[in-house]
């Protein structure tokens, strides 16, 4: 039987997905990528990076709904409370 050849597109796919459930097992990556999101939070909160760290967060393409899924966080209601931060902040 011959060799199925995978699109560029699907072979990446295929490794994100073996990347994906390596991660989720693996406590050094799990912690890499909740120092990630608290990075992300702490320049919103000190206006250090706030511009970078918004899109990243709100973007709905990238690796922050990734990183939620990964850790078990909801991305959703992560981005309502910055922007019930940023409404407060705004308010002052």
């Amino acid at each position: 039987m011959p060799e199925i050849v995978l699109p560029d597109s699907l072979q990446l796919a295929r490794k994100y997905l073996e990347e994906y459930r390596e991660c989720t097992q693996d406590a050094a990556c799990r912690n890499l990528l909740g120092a990630i999101l608290e990075q992300a939070l702490s320049d919103i909160r000190d206006d250090c990076d706030r511009q970078g760290a918004l899109y990243w967060i709100f973007s709905d393409v990238g690796s922050f709904p990734s990183l939620c899924e990964i850790l078990g966080l909801d991305a959703g209601q992560i981005r309502r409370s910055v922007l019930r931060f940023l409404a407060r902040v705004k308010d002052r």
